[in-house]
C-alpha cells in the first residue's frame, strides 16, 4: 500500500491556488462596463456584473429606497474560503465571505441576470457567508478575497452613503 504525502499534497494544492489567482490577476480590471439594455434587479437573481474577469452577485433583498442586497458569487471556486456550491446551467459558483450593497439603478446598468435561482438556495448561500471566515490559513485565497472585495468597496461605501442621504429625504 503507497503512503499519503502530505506534505506533497499541500504543496501541489499551493501551487494549483496560486496558478488560479494569477489567472484571476491577469484578467483584472477596476472598472465597471455598463449596458443600454436595462433589465430590472429581483430578489434571488444571479446577475453577471460588466467587468473582467466576470464577477457575480445573488441578489437576497432590496430595500424599499432600492438598496441592493446581494452576496458576490465567485467561478474561482477554489478560490472561496466557502465550500458551498452552486450550479446553474454551465456556471459552478461559490459564496465569497461578504455581502455587497449597490444601488439598484447602478446594479441594473452594470450587470445583467442569468438565472433566478430558489428561495432556499438564496437562503442557504446567506446562511452560509455567516458561517464562512472571512479568511483562511492559505496565502492565496486570502490575497484573493481581498481583492474582490476591492473591486466592490467603493461601490459598497458609496451605495451605503446614498442610501443613507435618501432615506433622510424620505425622512423630511
Amino acid at each position: 500500500m503507497r503512503e499519503f504525502d502530505f506534505e506533497a499534497t499541500v504543496k501541489q494544492t499551493i501551487k494549483k491556488l496560486k496558478a488560479e489567482l494569477q489567472k484571476y490577476k491577469s484578467q483584472y480590471t477596476s472598472e465597471f462596463k455598463t449596458t443600454d439594455k436595462i433589465k430590472s434587479v429581483e430578489p434571488h437573481q444571479v446577475r453577471k456584473l460588466l467587468t473582467s474577469p466576470a464577477e457575480y452577485v445573488l441578489v437576497y433583498d432590496i430595500e424599499d429606497t432600492g438598496l441592493v442586497h446581494a452576496v458576490p458569487l465567485t467561478e474561482y471556486v477554489s478560490l472561496s474560503p466557502s465550500n458551498l456550491r452552486i450550479y446553474i446551467a454551465n456556471y459552478t459558483f461559490a459564496p465569497l465571505p461578504f455581502f455587497v450593497y449597490i444601488v439598484r439603478e447602478a446594479l441594473e446598468k452594470m450587470s445583467i441576470p442569468i438565472a433566478t435561482v430558489k428561495p432556499e438556495t438564496t437562503q442557504k448561500v446567506v446562511e452560509d457567508v455567516g458561517k464562512t471566515p472571512h479568511t483562511s490559513n492559505l496565502r492565496p485565497i486570502n490575497e484573493f478575497v481581498k481583492l474582490v472585495w476591492k473591486r466592490y468597496e467603493q461601490l459598497t461605501i458609496a451605495s451605503l452613503l446614498y442610501n443613507s442621504m435618501k432615506r433622510e429625504e424620505l425622512d423630511n
